[in-house]
């Protein structure tokens, strides 16, 4: 009889805990003030606007466009796209229309994501930008175009760069052509702001190296010199090409490029061009086109990357 009561009263002891922790948790709950919310996982109140932390609210989100002006989203029947427009003094002519889909969303760091979207500006183009975003201020800071109607594949962050991979076309090709060309758009984030590192076709990043210049360096010295690493697949008969184009894509110079080592192999092999930037006599924007060596003639199959510089 003892050993029942003994079994009862622990019983009625687990229970009464259990009542007990239900209820302080309830009431530390309720007890919560103004602006705080109670987080299980915690047992504690915390300010309401933590919990949000980290999360765009593209309810709110303003895209900046070209024209300089901020379009609002709103989210196209309970899917995870959202779009926005603003109809311009023409008409539907001038119509500058964006659109977003929030599951394609990329952490970058603690405080920023990157997001492709689309721009119109009221004509055919259907351009893909790359856009950053502040998701502690819920803002827009900076946007590059990649292309006119291309999709993009897919976006990796490592190392703090961002690559974002998509189907492109040659420059010989018209926007009506299906893009086709594997393409890669390496850059960083600098004080808020996009700042790019290179482009490649039919290869990747990983496999390329540039000791100089850096991207974007402005050239200041009597030459262009250029020291870096390229897979020995993109020689034949140890020699690769190059060319350099002005700010408007006009080629400027070009040659071909002088493996520095044993070039039968998959590794890295490394090369040097020093161009006379007597012979080039242009000043300003340009780009620098490593090209794979392609007997086949096939523009389509050819390695290509393409770093930006600054001519003095």
């Amino acid at each position: 009889m003892k050993k029942v009561i003994i079994f009862i009263v622990i019983i009625g002891l687990i229970g009464g805990g259990y009542w007990w922790y239900i209820q302080k948790n309830k009431n530390h709950e309720q007890r919560c003030e103004d602006n705080f919310r109670f987080n299980p996982s915690t047992k504690q109140c915390e300010p309401a606007e933590q919990q949000k932390k980290g999360e765009i609210d593209f309810s709110t989100l303003k895209i900046k466009t070209v024209s300089g002006k901020e379009i609002s989203l709103q989210q196209d029947s309970n899917t995870t796209k959202y779009s926005g427009k603003i109809e311009g003094k023409l008409g539907a002519s001038d119509t500058e229309y964006v659109s977003l889909d929030s599951k394609e969303m990329i952490s970058y760091s603690d405080s920023l994501v990157v997001i492709p979207y689309l721009y119109n500006s009221g004509g055919t183009g259907q351009f893909i930008y790359i856009g950053i975003f502040d998701k502690n201020s819920n803002t827009h800071l900076d946007s590059i175009v990649l292309g006119d109607r291309i999709s993009v594949d897919s976006i990796q962050v490592t190392q703090d760069k961002v690559k974002v991979n998509f189907k492109d076309r040659l420059i010989t090709q018209s926007f009506a052509e299906t893009p086709t060309v594997p393409t890669q758009f390496v850059f960083e984030i600098k004080e808020n702001k996009i700042v790019p590192i290179m482009q490649l076709q039919n290869a990747d990043y990983a496999d390329v190296e540039i000791k100089t210049p850096l991207p974007g360096e402005e050239i200041i010295g009597d030459s262009l010199v250029v020291k870096g690493a390229i897979p020995g697949s993109w020689y034949f008969e140890a020699n690769a090409g190059f060319k350099i184009l002005d700010g408007n894509y006009k080629e400027i110079a070009f040659g071909n490029i002088q493996a520095l080592s044993d070039w039968m192999t998959t590794q890295k092999v490394p090369f040097e061009i020093s161009v006379s930037k007597q012979s080039l006599n242009y000043t300003g924007d340009a780009t620098i086109i490593i090209s794979s060596d392609n007997p086949s003639g096939m523009e389509e199959k050819t390695k290509k990357l393409y770093l930006p510089v600054k001519i003095k």
